[in-house]
């Protein structure tokens, strides 16, 4: 199967491979397929590409890169929606963004994770769905970074 991305060009992937968000993301709840992309050299962030639209990229990374661990407790339709067998399963990805302004002296681009909309990824069935957190406690800073 072919797609095409305004970042990454034509590129031939597996359907396999692709990623499914039944309800979409917020905002964008009618695309539903998405390509998880990384570039080389560079594991740490990753591009999420909807296969319909060249133009809808997502940035996101693991919690972890920035020394954030989720506590989430998934209801029965969050589970079924995953279509969950085992928690180990699940994935946590975050949203990244950078802000519409210039960058600061150092000439380094802030960058600003989502924290209260998580990313779910069950790696198994490669089903997906955004969980909205509206309780701040809900996640863990694991150490301060310098």
């Amino acid at each position: 199967m072919k797609i095409h991305s305004r970042f990454f060009g034509d590129q031939e992937i597996d359907p396999d491979t692709l990623i499914t968000f039944p309800q979409g993301l917020a905002g964008f709840e009618s695309n539903r397929q998405f390509k998880l992309f990384h570039e080389e050299d560079k594991p740490t962030v990753f591009w999420l590409q909807a296969v319909d639209d060249a133009e809808l990229m997502f940035s996101v990374a693991t919690p972890e890169l920035f020394n954030i661990a989720y506590e989430l407790e998934l209801n029965d339709e969050d589970a079924e929606l995953l279509q969950l067998e085992d928690v180990a399963d699940v994935r946590i990805l975050m949203l990244l963004s950078k802000p519409g302004e210039p960058p600061p002296a150092s000439g380094e681009m802030p960058v600003h994770a989502h924290l209260k909309g998580p990313l779910l990824l069950n790696v198994k069935n490669r089903l997906a769905m955004q969980k909205v957190i509206t309780k701040l406690e809900r996640f863990t800073l694991l150490r301060a970074v310098d």
